[in-house]
């Protein structure tokens, strides 16, 4: 099967394990222009004395963690201003993924998303440069978009560049980025962030399809599927009502696992067949409990 770099004709790196690239925005003075493993580069979004770091190219989950402990180190004689306009992205690599490993990589994370963006700072849920769906109703329908056709659609890099989790890097990194995360160089932060997106990662490639990772949420709940994902992890990310949004990005996102064409080679024929509908016509929002059960 084609995969994201062959598509896009991008650089494709391995996905044995998890590679990122990170950018840490940083306002303030006396910052350094030159950090090992990083690029500096201004940004015209920041104000003042200000540079976007970015790793100079993909690194392994250890290596990663190590680059952000370089990072803070050397901003240590820095007067940091780390203001709402500065953020963090982190760029997962998926390069090599097949549509089918990309769609089931991208379902459990859209599942996660509101979790995640909480645990990125109170300034950043509802942020409009990290729009999560239920900000945007238009992101269902671009991800339906990817999900059914048979070629990786992107449907406009403009609509989809300020979502929590950003499609568009797809045609240039052949990645998916990750854009909640408040300004900050703490170590113990970021750390935390970039464990909690590699548990997504590695717990992604254990599911076949998109429908099989909707199956085992219904099959344990959201309670145990949390902690099947993220483990001890659920001491840093955990708030009251955290089920609750699993289970309304669940509903947000219920024609996602349905439409994916796999699925739909086994299981339209009957569902089409009994309830005349057609995929276009299955709904974005409101779940149809008795067509979930016949599948």
């Amino acid at each position: 099967m084609t995969t994201v770099a062959q598509y896009f004709v991008c650089k494709s790196f391995p996905t044995i394990e998890t590679m990122f690239g990170v950018e840490v925005e940083v306002e303030g003075k006396n910052l350094p222009s030159e950090v090992l493993g990083f690029i500096s580069k201004h940004d015209g979004s920041l104000r003042g004395e200000s540079y976007e770091y970015i790793f100079d190219k993909p690194y392994p989950f250890k290596v990663s963690l190590e680059l952000i402990k370089h990072l803070n180190k050397s901003l240590e004689k820095s007067e940091l201003d780390m203001s709402f306009r500065t953020s963090v992205h982190v760029h997962v690599n998926v390069s090599d993924y097949t549509k089918n490993q990309l769609c089931t990589f991208l379902y459990l994370a859209f599942l996660l998303e509101e979790p995640l963006v909480r645990f990125s700072g109170e300034s950043r849920v509802g942020n409009r440069f990290c729009l999560r769906v239920k900000d945007a109703e238009g992101k269902v329908r671009e991800l339906e978009d990817l999900f059914l056709r048979d070629e990786y659609h992107i449907k406009d890099q403009n609509s989809v560049k300020y979502s929590a989790i950003n499609l568009a890097s797809l045609k240039r990194f052949g990645t998916i980025e990750f854009r909640s995360m408040r300004g900050t160089v703490d170590v113990k932060v970021l750390s935390k962030w970039l464990y909690l997106i590699d548990a997504i990662f590695m717990k992604a490639k254990q599911f076949e399809r998109p429908i099989d990772v909707f199956n085992k949420l219904e099959e344990i709940g959201p309670s145990r599927f949390l902690y099947s994902i993220f483990g001890d992890l659920m001491e840093d990310i955990d708030y009251k009502g955290i089920d609750q949004d699993v289970v309304r990005n669940k509903s947000l996102l219920i024609t996602l696992p349905f439409e994916y064409k796999e699925q739909y080679l086994v299981a339209k024929g009957a569902i089409l067949e009994k309830k005349k509908l057609y995929v276009e016509d299955l709904p974005h929002i409101r779940v149809i409990e008795d067509l979930l059960n016949e599948i």
